[in-house]
């Protein structure tokens, strides 16, 4: 049992490792990072309600894995191919950039229609 424990407690310190790493070297996640906890707070500060948030804060945990998965693609990528230029490899960073985007664009249009719904109560 100890020793189970033991190895998902190595396994949860490279995670976390590689999360910090991800954070201090990769711009667009810390961009998406805040971008995420601006709409969690928002939707907080709007009275949203309980389900509404924790959606809101779901999506952004699922744009958080979808980048640093996205941060691990390209760095393999650039590590087979030595950063040369090759169609597969461009094809496959892009591929991972656009599930990226797609995830974004979809937490944007989830904050937007919860957040509008409860702006619109605040005037009426």
């Amino acid at each position: 049992m100890f020793k189970i424990l033991k190895k998902i407690n190595i396994s949860a310190s490279y995670a976390i490792n590689g999360l910090i790493g991800t954070f201090k070297e990769e711009f667009m996640m810390r961009v998406q990072a805040t971008f995420g906890l601006i709409q969690f707070v928002l939707a907080i500060l709007l009275g949203a309600e309980i389900q509404e948030i924790v959606l809101i804060f779901l999506i952004w945990i699922i744009l958080i894995s979808q980048e640093s998965m996205n941060t691990g693609i390209e760095n393999l990528t650039d590590l087979v191919t030595d950063k040369e230029q090759k169609h597969l490899a461009k094809r496959a960073k892009d591929s991972a950039g656009g599930a990226v985007f797609i995830v974004s664009v979809a937490s944007w249009i989830i904050f937007i229609v919860l957040v509008f719904d409860e702006v619109k109560e605040l005037f009426m």
